[in-house]
């Protein structure tokens, strides 16, 4: 996670160390798909799992004080590949400046070694998938502590 596409100012890349996230992305020898912070501000997931989910659900608890899905679209990813609700944006590099601030950098080549995740389904209907997954983890994880 990390950055604004194509190009922005956003806290994973500026907040702690911009000049080593910088280095870290401008120098990484393989790939990296990066998820920006446009793809999860307008997502809200969790709110079905604070009503309906169990009491003791920590995903639940969590969702007391966060509700945007960065970090949860960046797990679904992760877990599942592109599917039907992702795309890759543009293949290039991410150029980060020592101040955190990035810009997209796209290339001709198929090869570029950095691209970054668009949403390929609505916000409301990303939401709707990330609440369904929550609430399947919490009543098997219920169930299996009973």
């Amino acid at each position: 996670m990390g950055g604004e596409y194509p190009s922005g100012h956003e806290f994973n890349f500026f907040g702690n160390n911009a000049t080593a996230a910088a280095y870290v992305v401008d120098t990484w020898p393989g790939r990296i798909t990066f998820s920006g912070f446009e793809m999860g501000k307008d997502v809200y997931s969790g709110a079905d799992l604070m009503v309906r989910g169990p009491e003791k659900d920590l995903v639940g608890a969590a969702y007391r004080w966060y509700k945007e899905s960065w970090d949860p679209l960046t797990m679904l990813y992760a877990i599942e590949g592109l599917g039907d609700v992702f795309s890759i944006g543009n293949r290039g590099h991410n150029y980060v400046y020592p101040n955190g601030t990035n810009r997209w950098l796209p290339t001709d080549k198929k090869s570029g070694s950095h691209n970054y995740l668009k949403l390929n389904v609505s916000s409301s209907a990303a939401g709707a998938i990330l609440d369904q997954l929550f609430m399947q983890g919490a009543v098997a994880a219920t169930h299996s502590a009973q």
